[in-house]
């Protein structure tokens, strides 16, 4: 579904991340681990089409991303950033109907079925007595899950998500990682980047692990990943007990 081959990702010339290769296929649920200012987001934006890689290039369906047309793109590929400008005179349900938008075009009238899939994604992000609420009156969490329902209404084969946990308490966060579940067990390619480590771990499928020493990623299932070392050395001080799925903090002395 995409693939990226030998990308180096950063931004005015920097190199965050370098030689960068993997698949992500359907039916999967992806998670990208690592510390902050470890280069995450900068790589979403890259894979996403948002930035250019500096060196390598991202396929999608067997091209290259930077051949598509914007809608072209939106019909195959949803993303949720945990940016919070914008929007708030719109109403969840008008944001969530935004989502349509690779459809109909902006100016169109959704129809019946299009009303159906926007009532389906607020309900599955657990959105509905908000439905009719400015995101401008919202909690920083009740808006992210609006983001979220947005691209669910998108309808993509693949949904690229960075921090989608960000600003929800235990429960919201739960809920949000069983949804993405289930979204990877219905044939979507999920990828999620996340400070939420251990939950995520848990459902996962695959894991992306930025090493800090040589700014590349271990990627491959989560027991090879594991079995590597690549959250040790991610997490210096922490150790992932894979017996419990957690991390311990490791003992420096």
């Amino acid at each position: 579904m995409i693939t990226a081959e030998h990308i180096d990702a950063g931004y005015s010339g920097n190199t965050v991340l370098r030689d960068v290769n993997f698949t992500l296929s359907p039916g999967s649920l992806n998670v990208l681990i690592g510390a902050n200012g470890s280069g995450k987001s900068t790589l979403l934006r890259t894979i996403t089409g948002a930035a250019a890689p500096l060196a390598g290039r991202i396929l999608l369906d067997g091209k290259d991303i930077s051949s598509y047309g914007r809608r072209e793109l939106a019909r195959r590929l949803a993303v949720v950033f945990t940016d919070r400008n914008g929007g708030g005179d719109l109403t969840v349900e008008e944001c969530v109907a935004m989502g349509r938008y690779a459809y109909n075009g902006p100016f169109s009238r959704n129809s019946d079925s299009d009303k159906a899939l926007v009532a389906k994604a607020i309900a599955d992000v657990g959105l509905v007595d908000k439905a009719h609420r400015h995101l401008g009156t919202l909690s920083d969490g009740e808006r992210q899950k609006a983001m979220i329902a947005r691209a669910l209404a998108q309808q993509t084969p693949l949904i690229i998500l960075d921090e989608p946990s960000a600003f929800l308490d235990v429960a919201g966060r739960q809920d949000i990682m069983r949804l993405l579940r289930q979204l990877a067990d219905s044939g979507h390619a999920v990828l999620i980047s996340t400070h939420d480590i251990a939950p995520a771990i848990a459902a996962a499928d695959n894991l992306m692990v930025v090493d800090p020493a040589s700014r590349t990623l271990c990627c491959g299932s989560k027991a090879d990943v594991i079995a590597k070392g690549a959250l040790d050395r991610a997490f210096p001080s922490l150790s992932f007990d894979a017996s419990r799925g957690d991390f311990v903090y490791r003992s420096l002395s």
